[in-house]
């Protein structure tokens, strides 16, 4: 039986494709576009598949960390090949609610499709990144006593060292986590 945490994990999965498949950094022929029902709107799929392994993966091993609440934050940090250097984050801000939940989003899906369509008008201003060879890296920042599958690395936090703009986009709200995002590049 799924759950909020399952609906978040799948939320962020899909929030974080979505991102990749518009900031272009693989193929086009890796992501195909297809209209999301659910959401009544063109999201991506992964068709490359050691890339759709990667987030099969990726999403097994986040949900347990969810369901405890130790995860306090997701990063997807683009960085430059050839300088190394970070040049753009997006950063999913998670919270965990104590107390009477009646507050809690009873539109959660129309919630989610508005983040879609407030990413989607964000690439808008960004700067390109597609000049430039990029990889990308997820960070997930959890409570210091986490532990941790052994194929995930301990490692700082994805920061800017440069001049940057921070933007702060809108959040959604599941029974157990509220997911806020806001997006970091370069000028």
């Amino acid at each position: 039986m799924a759950d909020s945490f399952d609906a978040s994990a799948q939320v962020l999965e899909e929030l974080i494709i979505f991102i990749l498949g518009e900031r272009r950094i693989y193929p086009t022929s890796y992501f195909q576009q297809l209209l999301n029902k659910k959401y009544n709107l063109t999201t991506y799929h992964i068709n490359e598949e050691n890339l759709a392994q990667y987030f099969r993966r990726f999403r097994k091993q986040l949900l347990p960390l969810l369901r405890s609440k130790s995860v306090q934050r997701v990063e997807l940090i683009f960085q430059s090949v050839a300088s190394e250097k970070i040049i753009e984050t997006w950063n999913f801000s998670l919270l965990y609610p104590t107390g009477d939940l009646e507050e809690v989003s009873e539109n959660f899906t129309s919630h989610v499709t508005a983040i879609f369509r407030q990413i989607q008008n964000t690439m808008a201003f960004l700067p390109l990144i597609s000049t430039e060879i990029c990889k990308f890296d997820i960070l997930v920042h959890c409570d210091k006593s986490t532990k941790t599958s052994s194929s995930w690395e301990a490692i700082g936090p994805g920061i800017i060292p440069d001049n940057h703009n921070t933007d702060q986009l809108r959040s959604v709200s599941s029974k157990e986590v509220t997911v806020s995002l806001a997006v970091s590049y370069r000028d």
